[in-house]
Parts: C-alpha cells; structure tokens; sequence
C-alpha cells in the first residue's frame, strides 16, 4: 500500500517475481493469453452494449450483473 497508494495499481510481473510470487505471463503461454483475452473481450461488449456496469461471478457457476436504469 506504501508503494502503490491504491489497489487499482498493478505491479509488474517482473517487481511481482522479485517478491517471491510465483508469475505466469500471458506472453509466454498462447493458450492462457486466448482464454484470457477471449473473457475479456467478451466482457467488453458488454459493458459497451448494455447498461451493465458490474459484473460479478462466483467460482460455481453463480453470476450476477448490475446494470444502470
């Protein structure tokens, strides 16, 4: 928190690796990236196309969006 101030900071892979966390980049696997970035666009639309603003998703199947009236 000292560092970056705000959770919406992200730290680099590599200040990550120096940590001692264990990092997977995107970069070094096509099919993890295609997952990933197939998710993300996905989620993109959606929040480009609807009203939705925030889109929360459990780990067994559960998903709830919130749009704007």
């Amino acid at each position: 928190h000292q560092d970056t101030r705000s959770h919406a900071r992200h730290i680099h892979a590599d200040e990550a690796s120096n940590i001692g966390l264990t990092v997977k980049t995107l970069e070094d696997d096509d099919e993890l990236q295609d997952i990933v970035l197939s998710i993300h666009h996905a989620y993109m639309s959606t929040f480009w196309g609807t009203p939705t603003i925030k889109i929360i998703e459990s780990d067994n199947g559960h998903t709830m969006a919130i749009k704007l009236k």
